[in-house]
């Protein structure tokens, strides 16, 4: 029996491998798992999809459109680069640092929050908010509980 149960825990571990992302749920803790850069994670048509919508939404060149949606698996780093552009009014080239191949609307929300209320230059609200934005914007939100009010 107790073989039977090692070999079927074998079985679904090596199924989930495979997949592009999956919750574990220890300690009454969940943890989400995605697929990291190691092997090839190139999605073609989330690339394509996401370089025809930042030329035609954005305006950016074809090249900058190929450098920011390469490895794109959706359209995602085209939604952050126009929320960049558009709503925070960062440039082009501001948008394709903050957004390029894995970037998300959480990228650019992060910027948004660490320049109009944090206080943070342009170049320091990118780099904070690159890498992981939710971390930062929880940073950023702790910063401003913490800060004393004006009345």
């Amino acid at each position: 029996m107790k073989l039977l149960l090692t070999s079927l825990a074998l079985l679904f571990t090596t199924s989930t491998v495979f997949a592009d992302s999956f919750t574990i749920i220890k300690d009454d803790t969940t943890y989400y798992c995605e697929q990291t850069d190691s092997g090839n994670t190139n999605n073609p048509i989330g690339a394509a999809d996401c370089s025809y919508k930042a030329v035609s939404n954005i305006g950016f060149s074809r090249e900058q459109a190929r450098d920011l949606c390469a490895g794109a698996l959706s359209v995602s780093p085209a939604d952050c680069a126009y929320k960049a552009v558009n709503n925070i009014g960062f440039s082009r080239e501001q948008a394709l640092t903050l957004c390029k191949r894995r970037g998300t609307v959480a990228n650019a929300d992060c910027a948004y929050k660490a320049v109009s209320n944090s206080g943070f230059s342009r170049e320091d609200a990118l780099q904070l908010c690159k890498t992981n934005p939710h971390l930062a914007l929880k940073m950023l939100n702790l910063r401003q509980d913490n800060s004393p009010t004006k009345k």
